[in-house]
């Protein structure tokens, strides 16, 4: 069995979404919703925000999330928690926005570590989205993009690591 984080949409607008958890059972290939997470950012409010990465640390035995705040601010935010969130609904409080170098308009991140290293693949635009690479020596620290493909709707990055390669791979709308 596997488990996926991938965007709950509904009928309307993107801002009405949630983040969901999956399940997926490898042999019989069944797909099933195991999780909901929402997030407070301080103030109480439980929000629906998606397009999260989720990693588990298994140093500090913890979950770190990274939702992007669509509806609110559309930045790519960070929390922890010790909660099993595979399972049942979440409210997860916000500890800080990410820090990386921000356009105001950035979704998708998808995060790993290599070689103590950590590498954010990301998309952020102003019109249509940029595909951006940056790196980081702290997870919570100062992404800095290393690297980024000028064409644009890129969406649902992912980071293949083999040997000492990172492969970056984004799927691709049509040009706005």
């Amino acid at each position: 069995k596997i488990f996926l984080a991938m965007t709950t949409r509904g009928y309307n607008l993107i801002p009405y979404s949630c983040q969901g958890v999956y399940s997926m059972d490898l042999t019989s290939k069944e797909l099933e919703i195991c999780a909901m997470l929402s997030y407070d950012n301080g103030d109480g409010i439980s929000r629906f925000w998606h397009a999260s990465d989720i990693l588990y640390n298994r140093i500090t035995q913890e979950w770190c999330v990274f939702p992007v705040s669509h509806g609110d601010d559309h930045g790519i935010y960070f929390a922890t928690t010790k909660n099993d969130i595979l399972h049942g609904y979440h409210d997860i409080k916000i500890e800080n926005k990410l820090k990386y170098q921000s356009v105001g308009n950035e979704e998708d991140p998808y995060i790993i570590r290599k070689d103590n290293v950590w590498y954010m693949l990301y998309v952020k635009g102003t019109s249509g989205y940029n595909l951006c690479l940056a790196k980081s020596f702290q997870l919570r620290g100062n992404f800095i993009d290393i690297a980024s493909v000028s064409e644009t709707s890129f969406t649902g990055p992912i980071i293949y690591v083999t040997g000492d390669t990172l492969y970056c791979i984004a799927g691709k709308g049509i040009d706005h």
